[in-house]
C-alpha cells in the first residue's frame, strides 16, 4: 500500500486537469509534458442502499467513462486511516456563509461547528475557518490547534497564524474584493486549496439561496474549480428543521427565478441612476474615467456633499448637486434590471469567449448535475454543490452537530482510482465522468467531470514565445493596427487585476483552410514592464477559431475582433507592451502606459476606468459567458447589466457610450454599521484639447449595499455621444461621500460623425 501511494503521488506531479502534486514536489513551468502523464483521479464514495460505506472493493468492480468513452482504470487504492502506517493529512473547510444565515442560525450553526472541532481536529486533520459576509474572509488558516479553532469559530479574532507548513496555500488571493457573491467566494476558496494535497472537505454552512438563470455560469465554474481542486462540497442547511420548497424545477434542477422586470424603451432613454449590490451600482448618465493607461487620479474639486435625499429630477442640472432622476428600480431591488440595446456593439460578437463549440459547451454545462431532488427554492443550490462535487446534503434537521460527523467520518471512506485519457490535451476544453460500480445496490458519489483550464502562460518556453518577444522589444513596424485600454480594479489592498482588452480589424486576421474548415490562429504575449526594465507581470495566450465556411469568414471580418486578457499586478507604474500574430508577416504591437496608485481599504478611493461600446442584461449575454469564468475573467456587472470593455477610443455618434467604475467605500467593511454614509459620483465633460468644462451633469447617488462587508460598490456611466459634436473630449468621473471623501480620474476620447 506504502508503495502504491507513493507511485500515486508522483503521478499526480503530472497533472495538468487541477490536482497538482504536495509543494515538495514542484514542477517545472517550462516541462512539457506529454499526453500519455495526464492522469486523472476520481474520488468515490460508495454507500448501499442504507447508507453505510461498502469497503473491499477492488479495481475491476469499477468502471469509469470520460465524455462517454470508456477509459482503462491505471491506478486504484482505498484511503483509509485504519492503519496508521498509511495515515496521511486530512484537511477541512468550515465555511460560514453569513450572507444567507439570520443572526440565530449563524449562532446555532457555530454552536455544533465548536463541538465538532472537539471531536475531529487533531494530528492529521487540520481544519480552517473562513467566511463570506459581502467578501471572503480567512478567519483561520489550516491548522490542528482545537482551542484556537473553537474560539475562531465562536467569534473571538485572531492574528491569521498557522505553523502548518500547508497553510501558505491560503495565504494570498482571498480578501478579493471583485468577488461579491457567495458562489464566487466558493470559486475562489476552491483556487486557493488547489496547492494543498489530496482530497479537501469543504462544510458549507448555509441557509441556502436561489440561483437565477443569469447565475447558472458562477455555479458552474464554482463545481469547475473544486473539481479542479479536488474539493468535495459538503452543504449543510443552517435554518434546521423547516418543511421543502417544492416547485417546478428549471434547467439543470434549479428553480426559475421571478422574470426579470424590464424597463421600456422610454426609460432606457431617458437618464438612469440604477443601485444594486452583488454586481450591483448603477447605469447612469454622463461619463468619465481614466486615460488608455489610467492616469494617475488626482484629488476631485470640493463638490456639493452628496444630498441623501434625491432631489427633483428637473431642477438645475449642472449645478453640481444631485439632480439625476432616482430610478423607481433601484436601490437593492434586484427585479430593476435594465435592458441596455445596443446594435452596435462594436465587434462584441467576434469576443473569443463566444466562438466555444457547441459540443464543448455542452460538455461543461454536463458538469452540472441533473437534480433528482423534488426541490425548489434556496435549498436547489446546496444539492447542486454537492452532487457536482462528490458531497452530500444535510437539510431538514436541528441535528446539525450529527450531520458533521457524519462529514467527518466520509474523509476515511473514499477510493480513488485514476486514468489516462485516451484524448489529447485540449487547453479550455470540458469534460464530463462517469463511475460505476459493479456491485448490487451501490451507489457511488463522484465529480461530475473537469476542464483542461488554460495557464496565465500558455506560450511558456515554446518557440512561438521567443520570436513573438523578439519582436516586442525589436523596433519592426506592426502590419495590423490595432487598439488597446488597460483598465483596472482593485481586488485586495495594493492589488489590482488589469484587464489588458484589445480591438483588432476583423479583415486583418488571417484564416486558412484546413478540412474543408476556415481557421484563425493567433499567439498573444503581454508584459507589463517597470521603469528599469524589471517584469512586474506577464501574460500569454493562443486564441483558436474555426468557422465552417466562407460565408462565416465574411461575416467575421466585418466587425472588429475583441479580446481580452486579465491578470494581477501590484501598485505601480508600468509600460504595457502587448503584441500578437496571426500568420507569419502579420503582426500588432501595442504600448500603453499604466499607473496603479497604492491603495488600502481604509482609503476613499476609486479604481481605473473602462470605456465599453456594448451594455446588455448578464443573462442574455450568452454561453461564452460560461468560458470566460473559466479562463478566470471577472465580468463586469452592475445591478444585472453585464458591461463588456473596449479597447477603441473612437465612438461614432451612433453609438452607445459607457463607462464602467468601482468606488471602495471603507465604511462599508466595518461590521455592525447601522448606517453608512452617502454615495456619489459626479460626471464632467471637458474639451479634450485645453480641459475646459463643457458640461456638469450633477452628482448621482449610490446606495449602501443591502450586504456589507466588501467596499466595492460598481457603477456605470451613460455617454451622451449623441448630443456630442465630433471632436476631442476628456471625461472626468469625480466619486465621493457625505464623510469628505474624494477622488477622481479622467480618460481621453474622441467622437466621429
Amino acid at each position: 500500500m506504502k508503495n502504491l501511494l507513493k507511485a500515486l503521488a508522483i503521478a499526480a506531479a503530472c497533472l495538468v486537469n487541477g490536482f497538482p502534486a504536495p509543494a515538495q514536489e514542484p514542477v517545472d513551468s517550462h516541462t512539457t509534458i506529454r499526453s500519455e502523464s495526464r492522469l486523472v483521479l476520481v474520488d468515490s464514495v460508495v454507500t448501499d442502499k442504507k447508507g453505510n460505506y461498502i469497503r473491499g472493493l477492488t479495481q475491476k468492480d469499477f468502471k469509469v467513462w470520460e465524455d462517454g468513452k470508456e477509459q482503462p482504470i491505471s491506478s486504484f487504492t482505498f484511503q483509509s486511516d485504519a492503519d496508521p502506517a498509511n495515515a496521511q493529512k486530512h484537511y477541512l473547510v468550515l465555511f460560514f456563509d453569513n450572507s444567507s444565515a439570520t443572526p440565530a442560525s449563524q449562532i446555532y450553526a457555530r454552536q455544533a461547528a465548536t463541538k465538532f472541532i472537539e471531536t475531529n481536529a487533531g494530528p492529521n486533520k487540520l481544519m480552517s475557518i473562513v467566511e463570506f459576509g459581502g467578501s471572503l474572509r480567512i478567519t483561520q488558516n489550516f491548522t490542528d490547534d482545537v482551542d484556537r479553532l473553537k474560539k475562531v469559530a465562536n467569534g473571538v479574532k485572531f492574528a491569521n497564524t498557522s505553523t502548518d507548513s500547508a497553510s501558505g496555500a491560503l495565504s494570498r488571493g482571498f480578501t478579493n474584493y471583485s468577488t461579491r457573491s457567495v458562489l464566487g467566494a466558493l470559486r475562489n476558496m476552491a483556487k486557493g486549496l488547489a496547492q494543498v494535497p489530496g482530497r479537501k472537505t469543504l462544510v458549507f454552512l448555509s441557509a441556502g439561496f436561489r440561483v437565477p438563470a443569469e447565475n447558472t455560469s458562477e455555479l458552474t465554474a464554482a463545481i469547475d474549480a473544486c473539481n479542479h481542486a479536488n474539493v468535495a462540497i459538503y452543504p449543510i442547511d443552517v435554518r434546521g428543521l423547516v418543511g421543502p420548497s417544492v416547485g417546478p424545477l428549471g434547467p439543470l434542477g434549479l428553480l426559475h427565478a421571478p422574470q426579470t422586470i424590464l424597463l421600456e424603451a422610454a426609460q432606457i432613454a431617458s437618464s438612469l441612476a440604477l443601485q444594486g449590490r452583488g454586481g450591483g451600482g448603477g447605469i447612469a448618465p454622463g461619463g468619465g474615467g481614466s486615460t488608455g493607461g489610467n492616469s494617475g487620479g488626482v484629488r476631485a474639486p470640493s463638490p456639493t456633499p452628496v444630498n441623501p435625499t434625491p432631489t427633483n429630477p428637473n431642477s438645475g442640472a449642472g449645478s453640481g448637486r444631485n439632480t439625476a432622476p432616482t430610478n423607481p428600480n433601484s436601490g437593492n431591488n434586484t427585479r430593476g434590471n435594465p435592458v441596455i440595446n445596443n446594435t452596435n456593439g462594436g465587434g462584441i460578437d467576434n469576443s473569443q469567449f463566444n466562438r466555444q463549440n457547441a459540443a464543448n459547451q455542452n460538455r461543461l454545462r454536463a458538469l452540472m448535475p441533473n437534480m433528482e431532488h423534488d426541490i425548489g427554492g434556496p435549498e436547489s443550490v446546496l444539492y447542486s454543490l454537492a452532487s457536482g462535487t462528490g458531497g452530500f446534503v444535510i437539510v431538514n434537521t436541528n441535528d446539525l452537530l450529527g450531520g458533521l460527523e457524519k462529514i467527518g467520518k466520509e474523509q476515511n471512506e473514499y477510493y480513488i482510482l485514476g486514468y489516462v485519457p485516451t484524448k489529447e490535451l485540449e487547453p479550455g476544453a470540458c469534460h464530463t465522468i462517469k463511475l460505476k460500480v459493479d456491485r448490487g445496490g451501490a451507489t457511488a458519489r463522484y465529480r461530475t467531470g473537469y476542464c483542461d483550464a488554460k495557464t496565465q502562460d500558455v506560450l511558456s518556453g515554446t518557440p512561438t514565445q521567443r520570436e513573438l518577444e523578439a519582436r516586442l522589444t525589436a523596433g519592426a513596424t506592426p502590419t495590423i493596427k490595432a487598439s488597446m485600454q488597460a483598465p483596472f480594479f482593485y481586488i485586495s489592498p495594493n492589488t489590482a487585476r488589469v484587464s489588458a482588452t484589445l480591438d483588432i480589424p476583423g479583415d486583418a486576421l488571417t484564416f486558412t483552410k484546413e478540412k474543408g474548415k476556415f481557421q484563425m490562429n493567433m499567439n498573444v504575449i503581454g508584459i507589463a514592464y517597470l521603469p528599469d526594465g524589471g517584469v512586474g507581470a506577464r501574460f500569454s495566450d493562443n486564441v483558436k477559431l474555426v468557422l465552417d465556411d466562407k460565408k462565416q469568414v465574411e461575416a467575421f471580418t466585418e466587425k472588429p475582433f475583441h479580446y481580452e486578457k486579465q491578470f494581477e499586478m501590484a501598485s505601480g507604474t508600468y509600460a504595457l507592451k502587448v503584441v500578437f500574430s496571426t500568420a507569419a508577416n502579420a503582426f500588432g504591437k501595442l504600448e500603453l502606459p499604466v499607473t496603479i496608485e497604492p491603495w488600502e481599504p481604509a482609503k476613499f478611493f476609486l479604481s481605473g476606468l473602462a470605456l465599453s461600446k456594448s451594455a446588455r442584461p448578464a443573462n442574455a449575454v450568452g454561453v461564452g459567458f460560461d468560458a470566460e469564468l473559466l479562463e478566470d475573467l471577472v465580468p463586469l456587472l452592475v445591478n444585472g447589466v453585464r458591461i463588456t470593455p473596449t479597447g477603441a477610443k473612437s465612438f461614432h455618434k451612433s453609438e452607445t457610450g459607457f463607462i464602467y467604475a468601482e468606488l471602495y467605500e471603507p465604511a462599508l467593511t466595518v461590521p455592525d454599521q447601522k448606517e453608512y454614509p452617502a454615495m456619489g459620483v459626479q460626471m464632467l465633460l471637458l474639451d479634450g484639447k485645453t480641459g475646459k468644462l463643457n458640461k456638469d451633469y450633477g452628482v448621482i447617488r449610490l446606495s449602501a449595499p443591502g450586504q456589507p462587508g466588501n467596499p466595492a460598490v460598481p457603477f456605470g456611466l451613460r455617454i451622451p455621444l449623441a448630443e456630442l459634436a465630433a471632436g476631442s473630449y476628456q471625461l472626468q468621473v469625480n466619486a465621493l461621500d457625505a464623510t469628505g471623501g474624494q477622488y477622481a480620474r479622467t480618460i481621453g476620447f474622441e467622437v466621429e460623425n
